[in-house]
Parts: structure tokens; sequence; C-alpha cells
């Protein structure tokens, strides 16, 4: 073959395998950014559902926290009056003990009932306390939900998260709905707890909606470790309206809710298993029609060192 051609060919195939590696690189760099974009997608999309969920929660936080400031507010005014009524009998008391008549003393007594002032300081003090306690877990938990997720992983503590998340539920079913907790013994696993409590707060929150019209609703949650799998256990069971098998293979399909309209986003199951799986784990449902749904979520153990 004439070498002029050779080389003409090899110049060739030069140029071709150029172009195809440019071709290559601009194509990687899109990739790269539409990955990228897709990832900002995602954490806007959480990010959204996260402010649907607080929108919902509100009034419900309110009514809860009022609640006790309310009795707190009063107990004050008491605790106000009960000081002055004290402070006027240890001025007596002063008195009688530098030799006055005891009988303005004791007519104070029987007038203010001081046996019934001292017995009721005691309570109204720890009634306080108690109420301001509950503001506290309120809007840590509040807190801990709307905490940014900085997408570093760390050591997260499940337990801690569902009591968090629990804090919270109870400002939405009050009394009308029976919450029940059993946590076992946990190991922490690697991830963002931010995204775990979203997660775990959509399952219970969606438990308390399945069973509002049905006769003494409950709603169960545990946790606990399965050693074989080596994966964190978290069950919520409610004992609702349940769902059939067509609406359980549709669950987690975007945009999908059994809710009324202008009630649900329909992104919250579907934001919840893309959170669950990008943690390495899986969320399962069990569900009858007329008795009630279960949600496990599985969530992996870190692995041991290796020696």
């Amino acid at each position: 073959m004439d070498v002029k051609v050779l080389e003409r060919a090899l110049e060739r195939e030069r140029a071709r395998r150029a172009r195809a590696e440019d071709l290559l690189e601009e194509k990687s760099r899109e990739l790269y950014h539409s990955y990228a974009e897709l990832e900002r997608s995602q954490e806007q999309l959480i990010a959204s559902e996260k402010m649907a969920s607080l929108g919902v929660m509100a009034a419900g936080v309110a009514h809860e926290i009022n609640n006790p400031v309310g009795f707190v507010r009063s107990n004050l005014n008491n605790l106000g009056e009960y000081a002055e009524t004290l402070e006027q009998a240890l001025r007596l008391a002063l008195e009688v003990a530098d030799g006055a008549d005891p009988a303005a003393f004791k007519k104070l007594a029987d007038e203010e009932d001081l046996d019934f002032v001292l017995e009721d300081l005691s309570h109204l003090v720890k009634e306080s306390v108690d109420g301001l306690s509950r503001v506290t877990k309120i809007v840590g938990g509040l807190k801990t939900f709307s905490r940014a997720s900085d997408t570093q992983w760390s050591a997260v503590d499940v337990n801690k998260e569902i009591e968090s998340v629990l804090s919270i539920a109870r400002t939405q079913v009050a009394d009308t709905i029976q919450l029940h907790c059993d946590l076992g013994e946990l190991h922490p696993i690697q991830g963002d707890a931010t995204q775990v409590n979203q997660v775990l707060l959509n399952l219970v929150m969606n438990a308390a909606d399945a069973v509002k019209e049905v006769d003494a609703p409950a709603v169960n949650i545990s946790s606990s470790i399965n050693t074989e799998e080596k994966m964190v256990l978290v069950v919520v069971q409610d004992n609702g309206c349940g769902m059939s098998q067509d609406t359980q293979t549709k669950l987690f399909q975007p945009f999908f809710t059994t809710k009324p309209v202008g009630e649900g986003t329909g992104l919250g199951l579907s934001i919840s298993h893309g959170i669950v799986a990008e943690h390495g784990g899986d969320i399962g449902v069990q569900s009858t029609p007329g008795q009630g749904t279960t949600f496990t979520v599985q969530l992996p153990l870190p692995s041991p060192p290796a020696n």
C-alpha cells in the first residue's frame, strides 16, 4: 500500500477519534449537569413536601402550644395572688413572733384558706413546669423536622427521630387517636437524620388520617433490629380503612394520592420511598380493606470496620 495513502488513512482515523472523544466529553458534561440538576430538583421536592407538611401541621401545633401556655398563664395569676396572701401571712407571723396578738394571723388564715393555698402551690408549680415541658418538646420536634439537611451523613439514632415525630404527631391527633410506641434497643445507622425524620412523620401522619373514621382509632409504631438481615426495622401500623391491592401497587408513584383534592400532594410516599432507597433500605406495605395497614421501613446497619 502506498505510504501516503496509509498516512492519510491514519490521519482520518485520528481525526475521527478526536471528534468522537470531543463528543464523548461533551455528552459527559451534559450528563453531569443533568444529574446535578436532577439532584437539585429532588432536594427541592423534598423541601416542598416538608413545607407542605408544616403548613398542614401549623394549626394543630398552634392549638397544642396554646393549651399549656393558657393554663401556665392562669397558674401564674393564681401564684401571684397566693404570693400576696403568703406575704401578708408571713408579716403577721413575724409580728406574732414579736409578741403581737395571733388573732389577726388566724383570721387571715381562715379567710384566705392558707391550708389550701399551701397545698395548691406545689400543684400549680408542677402543672406549669409540665406544661412548659410540653411546649419545649413540641418546639424541639418542629426544630428537628424543619432543620436544614446538610447532605452530610452521620450516625442517626432512629429511636430519637421516632420520639421527635411522635411529639409533633400528638399535636395533630390530640386525644382522638391512641398512639402506641414500642421502641427496641437499636444501633445507630448512617444517614441523613432530617430525611429519616421526614419519612417517619409522613408514615405516622398518613396512619393517623387512615383511622379517623373507625371506632377506637389507634396507631402503633415500633422499632427493632433484624440481626440476620442487619437491618433496623420501623413498623407503623394502623387499624384504619385499609387499601385495595390496586391502590397498594400505585402507592409509591409520584402524585398518586387517595386523599381529596387539595388535601394531599401525592408526593409524600414517593419521596419517602426515594429517601429510604437512597439510604440502602426498603419500605414495604401490607394492607387489607377494613382491617388496617402496616408499613415496614428497613434501614441497613453500618458494616463493621474491616480488620
